[in-house]
């Protein structure tokens, strides 16, 4: 039993355990990314100190026409120029480094919501509520986007050169030409690993994208067929409506009506009842049937004329674009092509430091 709680407990904690991680990770590439612009825009302070200064030493070189006297302006300026210079070349250390963190940071930061990505997924996999889908395909927008956003700052990865390669007979020379290859060869192994996870996760983010259009258009067609339906029974009610008020008005024409007059006695009045009947107009003479050509009025069109009122063009196109926006600049055909490139540099790699191993071991 308290393995079980105990158990319980971890898988409940993950969440917030996960969450802890990219807020730390936030963190960090926030006060890193702080760091490195506070330095550049000392830099550049710096930098417009010394560009005023030196045009200030040229000015002075011109007035003391070449001569420089100790302690005097020219003198003075000119020890302020090189304390200027060493420190820009402190801080651009300084920066080199800072630069470096802020880059380290970002990657973790990009591993921190790649993993928050993938537990969205998991949940999503889960989750057979429609408001709980829909909430995880807005929180994986936002995270996407601010995954693309991270990694527009990062430096771009370019192939690494092949190391140039001397002819020579020294084994020392060859080891140290063999350990600078397989330094190549390393680094190339790490994009490659890198780039194949990315293709990894642009193809599985891909495959939600069509699971998620899909789940949105068959939520736009539930929609649309309660649309329908609600038209359906608007319809048949205005129809049950109009049916009813007929038979009312039939039954008041009926009731109301005076009985049938005899003849001979009442002759005359039957008689004065058909002339004021044949003067009067026939709306008038048909009481209250007029009533009843009303509720006629009202009935819906026969024929396609009750789907016209359907909100069905109204329903959001869902195919047109991505279920998930990202700003996801990956092109799967793209880094494919950089996969091979890196694959066929790999083996080179390998091949020069065989040759190179077996050259040395042949000298020695």
């Amino acid at each position: 039993m308290k393995f079980l709680a105990l158990t319980l407990s971890c898988l409940l904690a993950l969440p917030a355990l996960a969450a802890s991680q990219l807020e730390a990770a936030r963190s960090s590439a926030k006060a890193a990314r702080e760091q490195t612009v506070g330095l550049r825009a000392e830099q550049q302070v710096k930098r417009t100190q010394l560009s005023q200064l030196s045009a200030s030493i040229e000015t002075l070189k011109a007035q003391s026409k070449g001569k420089l006297l100790p302690g005097g302006e020219l003198d003075s300026a000119l020890k302020q120029s090189q304390a200027l210079s060493d420190a820009l070349t402190q801080m651009a250390r300084t920066l080199s480094t800072r630069e470096g963190e802020l880059e380290a940071a970002n990657l973790a930061l990009v591993e921190a919501l790649t993993q928050e990505l993938s537990s969205l997924r998991a949940d999503f996999d889960r989750q057979t509520e429609r408001e709980a889908r829909l909430r995880i395909v807005q929180q994986m927008k936002a995270l996407r986007a601010e995954r693309e956003q991270v990694r527009a700052a990062l430096p771009a990865a370019s192939l690494p050169s092949l190391p140039s390669l001397s002819d020579s007979e020294d084994p020392a020379d060859l080891l140290a030409q063999l350990d600078l290859v397989k330094d190549q060869d390393d680094k190339v192994q790490r994009e490659l690993k890198a780039l194949d996870k990315r293709i990894a996760d642009l193809k599985r983010e891909r495959e939600l994208d069509r699971r998620s259009r899909d789940f949105q258009f068959e939520e736009s067609a539930l929609d649309d067929a309660d649309r329908r339906l609600n038209v359906r029974r608007d319809t048949l009610g205005a129809g049950a409506a109009s049916a009813v008020g007929r038979g009312g008005n039939s039954e008041q024409t009926r009731v109301g009506s005076p009985p049938p007059t005899a003849p001979g006695a009442f002759g005359a009045e039957a008689a004065k009842g058909d002339t004021t009947a044949s003067n009067q107009s026939p709306s008038d003479s048909l009481g209250g049937t007029q009533g009843t050509g009303s509720s006629t009025d009202i009935r819906p069109p026969t024929g396609g004329g009750a789907r016209s009122v359907s909100a069905s063009d109204a329903r959001p196109v869902v195919g047109t674009g991505r279920a998930i926006a990202g700003g996801d600049d990956d092109d799967l055909s793209d880094l494919e092509v950089q996969r091979k490139k890196l694959q066929g540099l790999a083996k080179e790699l390998k091949a020069r430091a065989a040759a190179l191993q077996a050259k040395a071991s042949e000298l020695k």
